[in-house]
């Protein structure tokens, strides 16, 4: 008897794991990141496969703080955004202005790390062996950063809190600061128009290997000191880059870390996010192909660490894997 009892249960969860067709709006819009980063190349990887299996997709730039807001003003349908942001986002404090109610989660996706990325001889230069020693010491600078609106800029503007500076500190220091997005930021460091860019994204990140192939570069690690107070102030944690991810990366580097979401707007249905949720965690193989950190994506460890409350067709989905357990 167990002998067949056994492939019957089986059979269900394979069963029920299966989706049955969903009728989905004529266009879905995906809220991804700037262009060079790591959200902008996976949000163009599920435009091609929601367009293929479900409905018609397009995916728009758009950052973790903007898409948020986008999701609750139903201007888009999906976007990625990063977990740490979840608790300003449901008590509507900065960097939002309002509760953002008709916002949750499909899924925790894969680590997010903060990139200081240092031209080599201005470390060498400054005595600079941490993302502290820049803004401590009051060093003229001149900065990049992603655009405001991004999870990156909003790590950034309160580490610099935290260090005690500002960027208007740093401009009345004589240096700069420009907000780009990846690419552009890149190309400025590798021109020397900017002496450090600070970003965050996944590991590995095509965007740092493409920096370290034209100049020498550093990347910086966050003392400990800065990190107890980043969880401290926003529920950021620890991660680590471990040494030869990187042709630069000579150590084990302890960095400020987060994880990457996929939200979507409440007000699709819980039929719609469990097609969406069974799409994307079925075809996670194939899509890691053309973006490294999908690698990291498994169902099994996607409703944890998720910031943002799990939308009901989410939740049934993990449900009907026999993943989550009532």
């Amino acid at each position: 008897m167990k002998k067949i009892i056994l492939p019957l249960v089986v059979i269900a969860i394979i069963v029920s794991c299966t989706q049955t067709k969903v009728e989905f709006p004529e266009e879905l819009i995906i809220g991804s990141g700037p262009s060079g980063g790591t959200w902008f190349t996976f949000g163009k990887l599920l435009e091609q496969l929601y367009s293929d299996k479900l409905t018609k997709t397009v995916s728009i730039p758009g950052g973790g703080v903007k898409n948020v807001i986008a999701l609750n003003e139903n201007d888009i349908d999906l976007g990625f955004s990063t977990a740490v942001l979840g608790k300003a986002a449901i008590e509507g404090y900065d960097p939002f202005k309002t509760a953002q109610t008709n916002v949750s989660c499909i899924g925790n996706l894969y680590k997010q790390y903060l990139y200081c990325i240092v031209r080599t001889e201005y470390a060498q230069n400054n005595d600079v062996v941490s993302i502290d020693d820049i803004f401590i010491k009051k060093l003229p600078v001149r900065l990049g950063v992603l655009t405001q609106g991004t999870v990156s800029e909003y790590i950034t503007k309160n580490i610099l809190i935290q260090l005690g500076t500002s960027y208007e500190d740093i401009v009345a220091r004589g240096g700069k600061v420009e907000f780009d997005n990846y690419t552009t930021g890149a190309i400025h460091l590798v021109e020397n128009a900017i002496d450090v860019f600070i970003f965050m994204a996944s590991s590995p990140a095509d965007i740092v290997t493409d920096m370290e192939n034209e100049i020498r570069i550093s990347i910086l690690p966050c003392s400990k000191d800065l990190r107890d107070k980043m969880r401290l102030k926003l529920g950021t944690i620890s991660h680590e880059l471990k040494k030869h991810t990187y042709k630069s990366l000579f150590h084990d580097t302890h960095v400020i870390g987060d994880y990457t979401v996929l939200l979507v707007r409440n007000s699709l249905s819980a039929e719609q996010v469990t097609a969406l949720a069974k799409t994307l965690f079925s075809n996670t193989k194939a899509l890691s192909t053309n973006e490294k950190a999908i690698e990291q994506i498994e169902a099994k460890n996607a409703f944890t660490n998720t910031g943002f409350p799990l939308h009901p067709g989410a939740e049934q989905y993990f449900k009907n894997c026999g993943l989550w357990d009532e």
